[in-house]
């Protein structure tokens, strides 16, 4: 599992960072829904794919393993966000928990999300 660290600014944003992610890693969900307006930026040594993906089943926080998690769309709702390489991408949806997964291959992944308020 990974940890986020999370950054809150004073001006209505907050940023989401999961530093040095290695493979077949689901990282911790983080509470978002109130910054609807969210980038993803992704860097680092792949090898595998990293998954955007959010949920709003309540078990997100308490039991990750249990809840129902769909990879999240670019703005154009139809492309899934997933990173081979180093990449950003504005997210469609306002979830309320939202985490990165890494596949096998992956070995140092930074995903970094810029959370606003609308």
């Amino acid at each position: 599992m990974s940890i986020p660290t999370i950054l809150v600014h004073q001006v209505g944003t907050k940023t989401v960072t999961y530093t040095d992610v290695g493979a077949s890693t689901n990282g911790i969900a983080f509470i978002a829904s109130e910054y609807p307006v969210k980038t993803v930026q992704a860097y680092g040594t792949f090898g595998g794919t990293v998954t955007i993906q959010g949920s709003n089943d309540p078990l997100g926080l308490t039991t990750p393993s249990s809840a129902v998690w769909f990879t999240l769309t670019t703005v154009d709702a139809t492309t899934g966000i997933t990173f081979t390489a180093a990449g950003m991408k504005k997210i469609n949806e306002n979830p309320r928990f939202v985490r990165a997964i890494t596949g096998v291959g992956v070995t140092a992944a930074t995903i970094v999300f810029e959370c606003a308020e609308a």
